[in-house]
């Protein structure tokens, strides 16, 4: 029998102008221990679908034909319970929805009180269904944070959601969600804003629990790479409708809806493609040194010769350094400030028509570098210089007059489309601003221009009159775009500027930057976490990690041949859209790349990382120590 079934469920909302099918005849089944992904765009009705199951739809939305069935295997042979026939609000459903289903929400930051404890949050959760007493719940919330791999639960018991990174917080929620043992896990989402290590490491907790815990899961996400790796079924929706269904592998391999194809061409490129597994013995990607090759070498005797770029440079940045403090403890009585590193010695070079890549994990200071880069911040030490017509400018050396006039030259599109656009102005208004800021042009001219840059990133000048919350969200990101463009910069940084996108709205932007590229001469320093995105789009690349630029490559090398042990984690942590390729979960488990301490030689020593760059090929180096001839790197490792 199985655990959870949805027969032909139809949800509806009730708007001022009528009511709007949300969901229309929507069929799968969940067997027990299994997991099933419910894949689709925004407004696909994959989290609507969910909340029906759960018996959280709001006040507006009504079940108007259907039936959910859950036969809970501790109920023996009763007959399967009709969750849709069952009063929202009344004892069982809460019974069950406390117990038997639990679920794990998409922003954790959301669904976590910030005025209350990770353990009197998830306690909580073990009071109400459990029964259990106040030190009891404590012991069981301990319990619960160690299953899902906190490497010290005691002092998160106390910690509060703020102290906490995002792949903790999403970690405590699924605690929350687990303390009553549920039969069925429903994740919504649980991996779209984290990193892709933090992603992986979360896929293989929820692979883990599945086993041991004997639950099912329906999870519920855009990320083809995510059920490659986890799902053994899928269900694509689009517009309230199933469109395909069946094992992941016969619809990720041979889809035969025309929806289902097009998301699976909307996906970039996987990086590893061109990875090491895919090559030949002879190719850039061997791992192993010739019985010639001497190994890395110091940079000054280096037998590589990175060729000149016919490009000329545009921006060039040298050893950055940057330090944030904040004060510890709590209350009246704090210690002295703590000493945050977000920056060590950071070098940079951009090329006009270049597209600069930086990835890295939260933390890693990829935000904090792109801050500094557009002057909004000055870091501790370091240069930092544009190469305009006028010969070489010191960046650091500006008045405020002259940054504001040189601000023209390096523009931002943000990550997020909502909350960088004022909900308040029309998108006209929202286009003149830069403009009008910087003392351009008559009224006139303004709307002129507004017009040309709303045209130039495919929309119309019908959507000028229009307010952002009345746009989607790929229409908000091409608004950014086009402000950002408004006063004809030669450099545009995008910080993680199609992370929030459905995968055929990122694919349709990522095309509109490309051909903007080209169109426009412009340089890009592109900032994210997928790494699809950047094997589009890249030319070069920095990996940071803790602050440390560790390795930078030109695109096709580094990911043929990644040398430092870290941009190895990220590779192979990244989940690809093919169930012949899944994540390594049980490799996952080692543990992360991210700390030094960790790195073997030539990489790091005495838990530091290594202080010299080696080249390793032409423009392709790696932060590590001198290796003499007669030794070779760490195992695995490919340095030389």
């Amino acid at each position: 029998m199985d655990l959870l079934t949805v027969e032909n469920l139809h949800v509806g909302f009730r708007l001022p102008r009528g009511e709007l099918d949300a969901i229309s005849g929507v069929s799968f089944s969940l067997p027990q221990g299994g997991t099933l992904a419910v894949v689709g765009e925004s407004g696909s009705g994959k989290s609507v679908t969910a909340r029906a199951v759960m018996g959280l739809l709001p006040a507006s939305a009504r079940i108007k034909a259907g039936r959910v069935l859950f036969a809970d295997p501790k109920a023996g042979e009763a007959a399967p319970i009709d969750l849709t026939a069952l009063p929202p609000d009344g004892r069982v459903l809460r019974a069950i929805r406390g117990n038997a289903i639990s679920m794990v929400f998409q922003e954790p930051l959301s669904a976590l009180s910030p005025v209350h404890t990770i353990g009197d949050q998830i306690g909580e959760v073990a009071r109400l269904h459990r029964g259990m007493d106040r030190a009891a719940a404590r012991r069981e919330t301990r319990e619960i944070l160690s299953l899902v791999r906190f490497p010290d639960p005691d002092r998160v018991l106390d910690s509060y959601p703020f102290e906490l990174s995002g792949g903790m917080r999403q970690r405590a929620l699924i605690g929350m969600a687990l303390i009553s043992r549920p039969r069925l896990l429903i994740a919504d989402e649980p991996t779209t804003a984290l990193d892709v290590t933090v992603q992986a490491e979360i896929l293989a907790l929820l692979h883990d629990l599945r086993r041991d815990l004997g639950m099912a899961i329906l999870i519920i996400t855009h990320d083809m790479g995510v059920v490659a790796s986890l799902a053994e079924d899928v269900v694509v929706m689009k517009d309230g409708r199933c469109l395909e269904r069946g094992p992941t592998r016969a619809v990720l391999k041979d889809p035969r809806h025309a929806y289902t194809q097009h998301l699976l061409s909307s996906i970039p490129r996987h990086p590893n493609d061109l990875g090491p597994n895919d090559l030949g013995p002879n190719d850039l990607g061997s791992n192993d040194l010739g019985p010639n090759d001497p190994g890395p070498v110091d940079p000054s005797g280096s037998q590589f010769r990175a060729q000149p770029s016919p490009a000329p440079l545009l921006l060039e940045a040298e050893g950055l350094d940057m330090t944030f403090q904040s004060r510890a403890g709590r209350g009246f009585f704090r210690s002295k400030p703590k000493e945050t590193r977000a920056l060590t010695n950071v070098d940079l070079t951009l090329r006009q028509g270049e597209c600069l890549g930086i990835v890295g994990e939260s933390g890693s200071g990829k935000s904090t570098l792109s801050r500094i880069l557009m002057r909004a911040i000055t870091p501790d030490r370091g240069c930092l210089r544009f190469h305009g017509g006028d010969g070489p400018l010191d960046l650091l050396g500006l008045n405020a007059r002259d940054l504001r006039g040189f601000r023209r030259h390096i523009q931002t599109v943000f990550q997020d489309p909502v909350g960088s656009l004022s909900p308040r102005r029309k998108i006209l208004d929202i286009l003149r601003e830069p403009l009008e800021i910087q003392g351009i042009g008559t009224p006139a001219s303004r709307r002129a221009m507004a017009l040309d840059l709303i045209t130039l990133v495919g929309l119309t000048e019908a959507h000028l009159d229009r307010f952002p919350h009345s746009l989607s969200g790929g229409q908000k990101q091409r608004v950014g775009i086009a402000r950002a463009l408004a006063l004809e910069p030669e450099i545009l940084i995008l910080d993680e500027a199609v992370s929030a996108l459905d995968v055929s709205i990122q694919a349709r932007i990522l095309a509109l930057l490309q051909d903007l590229r080209q169109r426009l001469r412009l340089s890009y320093i592109f900032i994210s976490h997928d790494m699809g995105v950047i094997n589009q789009m890249a030319d070069r690349i920095m990996v940071l990690c803790g602050g440390y630029m560790v390795e930078t490559a030109p695109r096709e090398a580094l990911f043929a041949r990644p040398s430092h042990p870290y941009t190895r984690s990220l590779l192979a942590a990244v989940p690809r859209p093919d169930p012949d390729h899944p994540l390594d979960l049980e490799g996952l488990r080692g543990g992360r790349a991210n700390i030094p301490a960790r790195w073997p030689l030539p990489f790091a020593r005495d838990g530091e990382p290594a202080r010299t760059l080696i080249e390793v090929g032409p423009d392709h180096w790696v932060r590590a120590a001198p290796t003499p001839p007669t030794s070779r790197p760490a195992e695995g490792m490919g340095l030389g």
